[in-house]
């Protein structure tokens, strides 16, 4: 009988693990607590040997007072210094987080359990330089038990029986040690997981016939009870294969959900998947200098590759300047936030002008370049179950710049998308994300889908005001040492965007009728080392008509730019 598996599996929170900067000041106060605690141990041997001495010599008790006075005194002190630093230590959430990121790490870019058992990361993406093998401090026998319970719980059963095997093979190679009463736990569970694993995996590959599905991810073979390859595989199995693959997804086929999209999302983060229309348009995928017919930027261009004829994705190199890159970074540090709140309903509030919230699966600080005299004004109408806007009682625009620096980028940005950027409701404030060790973002498209007829609710009124997000900016601040690529998703134009300092993607999600477009559908993918440091800026529909007319007919797109020398 199979254990009971969640259909959406896998929980991306991964708490302060996914805060880089809070995650590094934790392991430096943690370096700082070593000998800390190699002092109080000390301080408390000493006394118990005076206790020892006062229960052994009955006549000289006076004589000890002083010196258990001075080691109780001790010993208080110790403890206070080790308080002063146990706020910024994680809790079992966190450490439950942290477990849950490294199984995202390990999945995506098929690590192999023995090696994350020796501290290495040798990343699977064939095309990229940036991912290379990494070595640190290695993982235990109580790791493992840890990282095969998380992944028996999210279903996916071959990480489950990796990282078993592994546990089991590190206490193996230490069985003439004497072993603590914990590790002879770790034994235990990791026999109790060696014994139900393959008849989990067996019964989903016999029944489900598929490697991969809503509540289960399992290996591409029968596995026998010592968790090794069967040696007689059903006659069915090479179709299976076939199908996983080498049968690529194509636009027919359909929008897949669930686990199965997330895992196909994994696959184009390390590449495995390269859709048919980005193979296709491969000889369009050029660098050019984009002026949009402008005199003032046919002097300096923009550097522009396009990744996409249609949909329209493009990356605009060398766009940010060391001073607006340093300035993003600095400010909103400090004011990253380790709490979560959902997306829908969240609250907000503002310090120091900028206003915070995390949504989705990053750490974010969001910068209100301009502060407006008068506030928007959104009524809700029972009679119509909609938003009314209200009319301004003066200048809507009015307002004072709080943020030179980056209301100058905001030109820029239009100068370079040809949207209009900086006018009211034309665009988002400027949102700065950063993401820590396997922080991610699911995928998604960016609009909302107001025209086609989703629900409006309270919390996304202002599209009354602004329209859907037409074009996304995403300017990278930092380079990532490993993974995190923005992917591409939908089936058949499926493409992996690497990070590039100083560089920013832009893309189209909407069609000229308002519509969305799905084949914009993307997510982050996991950082597997370092940490990522983005920009990201939407620019809205209504305020564009002029420049980007809208059309009735379905399909009707806008074109790629071509405005170029």
């Amino acid at each position: 009988m199979l254990l009971p598996m969640c259909v959406n599996s896998v929980d991306y929170n991964y708490g302060q693990f996914e805060n880089f900067i809070v995650t590094r000041s934790v392991f430096r106060d943690e370096m700082k607590l070593v000998p800390v605690i190699r002092r109080l141990r000390d301080q408390i041997k000493e006394h118990r040997n005076v206790l020892v001495n006062i229960r052994d010599n009955h006549d000289t008790k006076a004589g000890f007072a002083n010196e258990l006075s001075e080691s109780r005194r001790n010993i208080s002190m110790l403890k206070s210094e080790i308080r002063s630093l146990e706020p910024h230590f994680g809790s079992p959430k966190d450490f439950e987080g942290a477990i849950r990121g490294l199984l995202i790490i390990k999945d995506t870019y098929q690590v192999r359990a023995e090696e994350m058992a020796r501290g290495c990361m040798n990343l699977k993406s064939p095309s990229s330089r940036r991912y290379s093998t990494y070595c640190s401090q290695g993982l235990g026998a109580h790791d493992m038990v840890n990282l095969a319970g998380v992944a028996l719980s999210n279903g996916w059963i071959d990480d489950a029986i990796s990282f078993t095997k592994e546990g089991l093979s590190i206490l193996k190679k230490e069985k003439n040690v004497k072993k603590h009463p914990r590790e002879i736990e770790h034994l235990r569970q990791l026999h109790k997981f060696k014994a139900m694993l393959p008849r989990i995996n067996n019964d989903f590959l016999t029944k489900r016939r598929s490697l991969v599905g809503n509540g289960f991810k399992i290996c591409p073979f029968l596995v026998d009870e010592e968790l090794e390859k069967k040696k007689q595989q059903p006659k069915y199995l090479p179709n299976i294969l076939d199908e996983y693959n080498t049968k690529p997804l194509t636009p027919e086929s359909g929008v897949i959900d669930g686990d199965a999209k997330e895992h196909h999302f994994r696959r184009v983060c390390r590449e495995d998947v390269i859709g048919s229309a980005v193979k296709k348009q491969f000889r369009e995928q050029k660098c050019q200098f984009l002026h949009h017919g402008d005199p003032y930027l046919k002097l300096g261009p923009f550097k522009m590759e396009i990744l996409l004829a249609d949909p329209f994705r493009m990356i605009f190199h060398d766009i940010l300047n060391e001073e607006e890159m340093k300035f993003m970074i600095d400010h909103a540090g400090p004011r990253l936030s380790t709490k979560r709140a959902k997306s829908e309903g969240s609250e907000e509030y503002k310090k120091n002008r900028s206003t915070h919230r995390i949504i989705h699966k990053t750490v974010q600080v969001w910068i209100e370049e301009k502060k407006y005299d008068e506030e928007a004004q959104c009524i809700y109408d029972p009679e119509t179950d909609t938003f009314i806007t209200q009319d301004f009682k003066g200048d809507r625009e009015a307002g004072t710049i709080d943020f030179p620096i980056m209301w100058k980028l905001s030109r820029k940005i239009g100068l370079a998308t040809a949207l209009h950027v900086r006018p009211r409701f034309s665009s988002t404030l400027s949102q700065i994300t950063n993401y820590g060790l396997g922080g991610l973002c699911e995928t998604h498209v960016d609009p909302h889908g107001m025209i086609e007829g989703t629900k409006v609710t309270e919390q996304n009124r202002s599209l009354f005001w602004s329209g859907d997000m037409i074009g996304t900016f995403m300017a990278w601040l930092e380079d990532v040492e490993a993974g995190g690529a923005t992917a591409f998703d939908y089936p058949g134009y499926e493409q992996m965007v690497s990070p590039t300092r100083g560089s920013a993607a832009f893309w189209i999600s909407l069609d000229r009728r308002g519509f969305r477009d799905q084949r914009s559908s993307h997510g982050g993918c996991p950082v597997a080392t370092g940490s990522k440091w983005i920009l990201n800026k939407w620019m809205f529909y209504f305020n564009q008509w002029r420049d980007w007319p809208c059309g009735l007919k379905k399909h009707m797109l806008f074109k790629k730019f071509e405005k170029v020398f």
